[in-house]
């Protein structure tokens, strides 16, 4: 397969500017206060796992992370495709290693924040997909027309 997908501790250069897309992205679909994810220097937290997806060259064209809070409540995070790596199902295999870590340790829910603007159109379909159901607002993110939350009970 010419993608590997790893959990990785050492987050180089290519991961940041990962981060960054991610970030510049946003900007455009919702205001700064309705953007919540992760720094940098929390993406390296010992409570966060980032899943790193590789082409066969080496480059990091992919990412996405569980943050677990504790009480067997997981949160995914920083999913993010480059575009030219989009429709591939880079994203699916991420989502899916991401539970099937929240599962090896424990976790028993995961949730997730992700935006209501229609560019968000194909992360909803996936995490519908894979099993996700919508609900309320989660953890302490505010109700807003900007956030659409999600959450999905993992076999114990």
């Amino acid at each position: 397969m010419p993608y590997a997908i790893r959990a990785e501790r050492f987050l180089g250069d290519d991961v940041r500017e990962l981060a960054i897309k991610l970030d510049d992205a946003l900007t455009s679909l919702a205001p700064p206060e309705y953007n919540f994810g992760l720094d940098f220097d929390e993406m390296t937290r010992a409570d966060v796992t980032v899943f790193v997806c590789r082409a066969r060259s080496g480059e990091a064209v992919a990412m996405g992370t569980l943050k677990d809070h504790g009480n067997g409540l997981g949160e995914v995070k920083r999913m993010f495709t480059e575009p030219e790596f989009r429709k591939r199902g880079l994203a699916q295999r991420i989502l899916r290693a991401i539970l099937k870590r929240a599962e090896a340790t424990g976790l028993s829910r995961i949730v997730l924040e992700t935006g209501s603007h229609e560019d968000y159109g194909p992360a909803r379909t996936l995490y519908e997909r894979i099993g996700f159901r919508e609900c309320g607002p989660v953890l302490d993110y505010p109700a807003s027309p900007h956030s659409r939350f999600y959450e999905k009970t993992l076999s114990a």
